[in-house]
């Protein structure tokens, strides 16, 4: 690792059928950093999320996690999880079962994963919710499902796929100080990929401005605010 590092991506190159969707990007991600990569519909940020994530296999360049190639070992192998936007809940599972869920895959002592999954149902104010179907909840509160069985598994580095998007305006507002209140508690790596401005100006410590597969500016969200590279 160098530095306090946890994350980086050097000369990132990746194409889909003769299209180009990342250019050669490059940025390194700090422990306990809340990154965001920010940009338009087709700039590469989710691409660069599944690149890291494992789901997808860039064409070139490095993916370093701690110093280690990132490359060949599978997702399901990675100190990395995800949270997509439709949160991927399984309906037929109830909360707790949902939040338990990749414990269980990892045959975990049930004494363990029933504390565990306790702890995470008043983490994320979920009680009296547990025997509840996800297809039952509103939209915040599956994510606040999704967010706990995500971060049951001790990631290093959580995934933030615009968890978001389909909330209301109001809901969105609260569960972005939500997020932020979390990570700063738990104190992992968050990456959040955003079309939404002052959603990234409001939660990270840094934002990646992306734009047709580059890297346009990077920097502190005061700095991206005030001095904008893409005016």
């Amino acid at each position: 690792m160098t530095g306090n590092h946890i994350l980086e991506i050097r000369n990132l190159t990746k194409d889909y059928d003769g299209k180009v969707i990342l250019k050669g990007i490059s940025f390194n991600v700090r422990e306990g950093e809340f990154i965001t990569l920010l940009g338009p519909s087709g700039c590469g940020k989710s691409t660069t999320l599944d690149i890291i994530g494992g789901r997808e296999k860039p064409n070139g360049g490095e993916v370093l996690f701690e110093g280690k190639d990132l490359r060949p070992i599978p997702a399901n192998k990675r100190q990395i999880n995800t949270i997509f936007q439709n949160y991927a809940l399984f309906p037929q599972y109830n909360v707790f079962d949902n939040i338990a869920y990749g414990l269980r895959i990892k045959k975990t002592k049930e004494e363990i994963v029933l504390k565990e999954v306790a702890t995470f149902i008043k983490k994320m104010g979920l009680e009296g919710m547990e025997y509840k179907k996800v297809n039952d909840l509103s939209g915040g509160q599956k994510q606040r499902v999704a967010i706990a069985r995500a971060l049951i598994l001790k990631p290093k580095i959580l995934l933030l796929d615009e968890p978001m998007a389909a909330l209301d305006v109001q809901l969105r507002k609260k569960m972005q100080n939500e997020l932020k209140n979390l990570q700063e508690e738990i104190g992992i790596t968050f990456i959040l990929v955003t079309h939404d401005q002052e959603e990234a100006l409001t939660m990270s410590d840094r934002i990646i401005v992306m734009n047709e597969g580059k890297i346009q500016q990077i920097g502190a969200p005061e700095d991206i605010y005030n001095e904008p590279e893409n005016r």
